[in-house]
């Protein structure tokens, strides 16, 4: 009969583990998003980048960096996001620990879907 509790124990407090993991793992793609938009909002390279994959980011030259943020920061303002905070977005995820997609509403407007991916441990943009 103990044996009995401590496997019942045993299995609960492991599915509770494996939960939290998949929950910390799905958490990574909001993250990187908000550190993304924080980027562009605060002309913040180190923040944008987090919408890249690293191998990618470093083939950039610094000028074609910013130009790409420069590109992203402008495209924010004129659809309107000027004045906007990164609370101003309220991001959730739906998929898998490896891929699937951002469902973004900016205050009480909808926004499209962005898609994302898991590499080697980092979310990352799978928009191209």
């Amino acid at each position: 009969m103990k044996l009995s509790y401590i496997l019942i124990f045993t299995l609960f407090f492991t599915s509770l583990v494996n939960a939290q993991d998949i929950n910390s793992d799905t958490d990574g793609p909001v993250l990187m998003f908000n550190n993304w938009i924080s980027g562009i909002k605060n002309n913040d390279l180190e923040k944008f980048k987090d919408g890249y994959l690293q191998a990618d980011w470093d083939k950039m030259t610094d000028a074609e960096k910013n130009q790409l943020l420069k590109t992203y920061k402008q495209g924010f303002d004129s659809f309107g996001f000027e004045n906007y905070v990164v609370e101003d977005f309220k991001t959730s995820y739906e998929g898998s620990e490896t891929n699937g997609v951002l469902k973004i509403i900016f205050i009480d407007k909808k926004l499209r879907d962005l898609s994302v991916k898991n590499v080697n441990g980092d979310w990352v943009l799978a928009e191209k």
